[in-house]
């Protein structure tokens, strides 16, 4: 299956073997020819960029982010079944039913 093969297998050195299996030949013994081993080029081979960090002893900066005042007022009164419901509706119910019960 070659369609399957991770990309260190497709990088990796290869032997390749022809086995002759004619129709019209009555021998009972395959015979086997072998192929030198094959070297994948360096420049097709994929290469990863290593990235070279360095520490640094200091401080971290401090920034100033302004977050939105929470909103709770709208929830403050719901019940906690209420709540629930506002993440869990009959959508995502029946899908964690499905999803749950498959074999």
């Amino acid at each position: 299956m070659i369609d399957n093969l991770s990309g260190r297998q497709l990088g990796a050195r290869a032997e390749v073997k022809f086995a002759n299996h004619g129709s019209d030949i009555e021998e009972t013994d395959d015979e086997e020819i072998v192929a030198p081993s094959v070297d994948v080029p360096a420049s097709t081979r994929s290469t990863k960029c290593k990235k070279n960090y360095s520490w640094v002893e200091r401080d971290l900066e401090a920034q100033n982010l302004e977050f939105p005042d929470p909103g709770f007022q709208e929830y403050r009164d719901l019940s906690p079944i209420k709540l629930f419901e506002l993440f869990f509706d009959d959508e995502m119910i029946n899908f964690l039913i499905k999803e749950t019960s498959r074999i």
